[in-house]
């Protein structure tokens, strides 16, 4: 079996322009999906997340698919942190772990729920 990357690589290059997938909000074809893949997994690896958990606090949306693949792409694992649960419940996931990234986006509140525990991207 191919590495997963490998196959969002190959059909990137084979159809671009292709729709690879769509939300509420967005559509996107495989060559968005493999250029937004790439940019977050640039950005993931200067944070040094080579083997190490990223908290992924993002809605079940194209933005999650990109951090996923980021994540992986920057030699990392995720956890998916659930947006509808409360601070505390969110404070308690990651408490315990090794997670020192988070990756969100600006219209969601964990950092004032994580402060001073992780470093953001």
């Amino acid at each position: 079996m191919k590495h997963l990357l490998e196959l969002l690589e190959r059909t990137a290059a084979r159809w671009p322009d292709r729709l690879s997938y769509c939300d509420e909000h967005s559509v996107h074809t495989w060559a968005q999906t493999a250029a937004l893949t790439a940019a977050i997994g640039s950005g993931l690896c200067r944070a040094g997340v080579q083997g190490r958990p990223v908290a992924l606090y993002l809605d079940h949306e194209a933005p999650c698919i990109h951090a996923m693949l980021g994540t992986l792409a920057a030699g990392g694992f995720y956890a998916v942190l659930d947006t509808a649960q409360p601070a505390a419940r969110v404070r308690a996931a990651v408490c315990p772990t090794e997670l020192r990234v988070v990756y969100q986006l600006p219209h969601l509140s964990v950092r004032i729920i994580l402060r001073n525990l992780i470093k953001f991207f």
